[in-house]
């Protein structure tokens, strides 16, 4: 499990979330499990902030491509597919 702790915005225009926040939260949520994409299993709010339960991913997907991992073809098509 995973946290991801997100800010309001405090600025002297808006207060609240970022539109890309709920965005993000709400197609997550659609989505459900899949297992190529993390799953939220609990949001809360404390302290001023968002805290979002996912999974734990070790690296994203630009870290992995980026990285010196040598992806068999098999690898290749489950990232895709």
């Amino acid at each position: 499990m995973a946290f991801k702790k997100i800010k309001k915005l405090e600025t002297t225009k808006f207060t609240g979330l970022h539109f890309t926040t709920l965005r993000e939260i709400k197609i997550m949520k659609e989505i459900g499990f899949h297992p190529n994409i993390m799953g939220i299993y609990d949001i809360f709010f404390e302290g001023g902030s968002v805290n979002i339960v996912m999974d734990y991913m070790p690296l994203n997907l630009y870290e992995l491509l980026r990285s010196d991992i040598n992806l068999n073809a098999a690898d290749i098509t489950e990232i895709m597919f």
